[in-house]
Parts: structure tokens; C-alpha cells; sequence
């Protein structure tokens, strides 16, 4: 004889019961993870963000060169570090110097400095 032919319907029903009980709690744990790491990524990248607009906002006055042409977005440097940028009103080719007036959107927008 089996071990499992001595068991009643009833015990049978009662393990099933338990191990889909088991499963959903298993399924349940994992996605409570999963929205935690969720939430912890998402407050680093609300304060990578803020630190990206807080930097560009200080970047406000300041001379930089055009790293690409500028029709209207493009990149700029400013002491060596990459921006991106927008022209206020015009296209503004390759080379040229150009001032942050504002940012925008995590973008720096930009004039053309007559020289």
C-alpha cells in the first residue's frame, strides 16, 4: 500500500489548500519586494534630480562653448563638463561661445554672445 492511499479525501484537500495558501503568500512577499526596491530607487533618483537642477541653476551667468550645433538642443561645455543646452531663439553652429540665461527641464538655455 502507498503512503498516500491511507489518507482520507479530506487530508488530501487540506495540503492542497495549504500549498496554494503557501504559493500565494510566496508570490505576495515577492512582489512587496519588489515595490520597496521600486520605492528606494525611486527616492535616489528624486535626489539625483534635484542635486542635476540645483548644479544647473548655479550654471545661470556662466560662458560656455558649443560642442555641437545648436538647432535649437545640442551640448555645450562649461569647464570641461557636458551640458545640454538650448538655444533661446536661433540656430548657433559648432565652436561658438554662448551664455546660460535660464534652465529649463534639466536643459540650460542659452544665447549667443556677440563678441
Amino acid at each position: 500500500m502507498l503512503p498516500f492511499e491511507s489518507m482520507s479525501l479530506n487530508a488530501v484537500a487540506v495540503c492542497l489548500i495549504l500549498g496554494i495558501i503557501f504559493k500565494i503568500v510566496e508570490i505576495a512577499y515577492e512582489h512587496y519586494q519588489l515595490r520597496d526596491q521600486n520605492k528606494k530607487d525611486c527616492a535616489k533618483d528624486k535626489k539625483r534630480i534635484n542635486k542635476i537642477r540645483s548644479i544647473n541653476k548655479e550654471l545661470i551667468g556662466s560662458v560656455g562653448t558649443t560642442e555641437t550645433d545648436l538647432k535649437p538642443t545640442g551640448q555645450i561645455t562649461i569647464n570641461d563638463q557636458a551640458y545640454e543646452a538650448k538655444s533661446q531663439h536661433k540656430y548657433i553652429s559648432k565652436g561658438e561661445k554662448v551664455l546660460v540665461i535660464n534652465v529649463k527641464n534639466g536643459s540650460l538655455i542659452v544665447e549667443k554672445l556677440e563678441e
